[in-house]
């Protein structure tokens, strides 16, 4: 079974937007300030975080509440709810955002200096 069973919609886009923002924001910062400068420093990984939640946020805000159509029943033409959420792991897009930033702080720790 595939990871994708559990998404609905668009939701497979999370870990696509997450991955893509940071290897974009890696190579822009390593292209303008030297090889390994994003791998070496806190701020470019903090910041490729903060454009992906952002992109996340829009994306998901758009899917589940602008673009998301009702559902209409056909004999009387009345409108009888809404589509499915765009979801990932049963979380609608939007809240991955606020994941990305609970998690992004934590990116940069070096955990084995922590635990040995």
């Amino acid at each position: 079974m595939s990871w994708l069973a559990f998404s609905t919609g668009f939701g497979w886009l999370v870990p696509v937007v997450l991955y893509a923002t940071l290897r974009v924001c890696q190579f822009s910062v390593d292209t303008i300030h030297g090889e390994g400068f994003y791998a070496a420093t806190e701020w470019p990984q903090s910041l490729a975080t903060f454009v992906s939640a952002f992109l996340l946020g829009t994306l998901g805000y758009y899917l589940n509440h602008v673009k998301r159509r009702d559902l209409v029943d056909e004999e009387t033409g009345e409108v009888v709810g809404k589509a499915l959420p765009h979801t990932l792991l049963f979380i609608p897009v939007e809240i991955w955002a606020a994941i990305a930033l609970m998690s992004g702080p934590m990116a940069p720790i070096d955990w084995r200096q922590l635990f040995l």
